[in-house]
């Protein structure tokens, strides 16, 4: 009984030693990529630029349902995100996603894709000046 629970234990450390190193791996990838846009830009990226790198996938490819979101204003943008996040616009997916946005997300996504300007093929990409 005393081995199983030190091979319980065993067992145990090994896992917690794999997790902390695969999020210490992680934080590390994250670091890098934000030490190579600052090489790359000058600067480090804003909330913003951070949090649409989870909308682009679905909100650049054109043709498509799916609404372009660059170039948009940022006022128009918010409401349509605050409208999402407090049930007054419908939708399929953008409800669910906009209710885990705080206020200052939502002001941070409405102004990174109010500054972008939408290239032909309808990609995104950053304003030169900014």
């Amino acid at each position: 009984m005393i081995r199983r629970s030190c091979a319980n234990v065993g067992r145990s450390a090994r896992t917690l030693v794999a997790l902390t190193l695969g999020i210490a791996l992680a934080v590390t990838a994250v670091s890098r990529a934000a030490a190579d846009r600052v090489r790359e830009h000058g600067r480090l990226p804003d909330r913003g630029d951070a949090l649409a790198a989870g909308c682009t996938p679905c909100h650049q490819a054109a043709p498509s349902p799916i609404p372009i979101l660059a170039g948009q204003s940022q006022a128009a943008l918010r409401a349509k995100l605050e409208a999402f996040r407090d049930g007054t616009l419908a939708g399929t997916v953008m409800p669910q996603l906009a209710r885990g946005y705080t206020p200052a997300e939502i002001d941070a996504l409405a102004g990174w894709f109010a500054r972008q300007h939408r290239a032909a093929n309808g990609t995104a990409s950053e304003r030169s000046g900014h």
